[in-house]
């Protein structure tokens, strides 16, 4: 296969990357010349010489959001400026390598009792990755990463440049017609992984990103939080048992936050674990800014 390749932007406040080819190469800048040849995003390289210092020129934000449609398993990335569709991603990847990932068949519908990936909610971290939970009714629930950067794309057919859904030809819509170059499915370069959560047919549902870039997961019906390592390849680091039935998840401070459709919310400390469960009416979404206010 060949395409125009584009990298993926994040979202919501998050520094966007820029787009590139996929060469395989490393280097490491050092000198005010190596700095003076990309794009200063709040740093400048004087005073002191041959080092970078925040501050000095403003902050950049993209305006992209990512959209899950949940009865067909596919993400969609949005220009706000535009309104129009830049790239279409499958939510899961069934296969890694040839090994099975426990997630059903991609674009399967979702009836809610046994078939389809229906993904629910998508948080971004810092580095513009997306990470998608897949509930998967009655089947094996997952998480998915996406990445926000082409150079950690994975060149799996080593042809040289990173294959991945684009508006090719800047209409606004994502053909998914075969041929078209806008669209790559189970093939999509950017999708690097997608793990299995929990056991089968918990229902993952809430997903959020702490302040140290750990991905929190939650699970509705047996009532856990899972914290991973981001890092690939992703890893499970702990479990935690929240009770009810968590429902949506958000990050601020030291703790990460638990509505629950079971008439409680919950906090988690993000480092002790510990948890704090207080009565309230059933909850469906919540937020948190990076102060803790929820």
């Amino acid at each position: 296969m060949s395409s125009r390749t584009l990298a993926l932007l994040a979202a919501l406040l998050i520094p966007g990357a820029l787009p590139g080819t996929a060469s395989g190469q490393s280097k490491t800048w050092t000198l005010n010349a190596d700095f003076d040849t990309g794009t200063f995003n709040n740093a400048v390289d004087t005073n002191p010489s041959n080092q970078l210092v925040l501050g000095g020129t403003p902050v950049s934000r993209t305006h992209i959001v990512w959209s899950t449609n949940y009865l067909y398993g596919y993400v969609v990335r949005l220009d706000t400026h535009t309104g129009k569709q830049t790239g279409r991603f499958d939510s899961s990847l069934q296969l890694i390598n040839g090994v099975a990932t426990g997630a059903p068949p991609p674009n399967e519908f979702c009836n809610f009792a046994s078939t389809g990936n229906c993904p629910g909610r998508v948080a971004v971290d810092a580095n513009g990755d997306v990470w998608i939970v897949n509930r998967a009714f009655g089947k094996q629930g997952t998480l998915t990463k996406l990445s926000g950067d082409l150079a950690h794309c994975i060149d799996r057919n080593n042809n040289g440049v990173i294959d991945t859904s684009h508006d090719a030809n800047n209409d606004g819509q994502i053909s998914v017609v075969a041929g078209s170059g806008e669209y790559f499915g189970q093939n999509d370069e950017c999708i690097l992984t997608t793990i299995r959560i929990g056991p089968s047919n918990v229902y993952p549902r809430g997903v959020a990103i702490d302040k140290y870039g750990k991905v929190w997961v939650s699970t509705h019906n047996d009532g856990k939080l899972y914290r991973y390592n981001p890092v690939e390849p992703v890893a499970l680091e702990a479990t935690v048992t929240v009770g009810g039935y968590p429902y949506s998840l958000a990050t601020g401070g030291d703790y990460v936050f638990v509505s629950s459709s079971s008439g409680q919310v919950s906090r988690v400390h993000i480092t002790t674990l510990a948890v704090q469960t207080n009565p309230c009416a059933s909850t469906y979404g919540v937020v948190a800014d990076p102060s803790g206010n929820v």
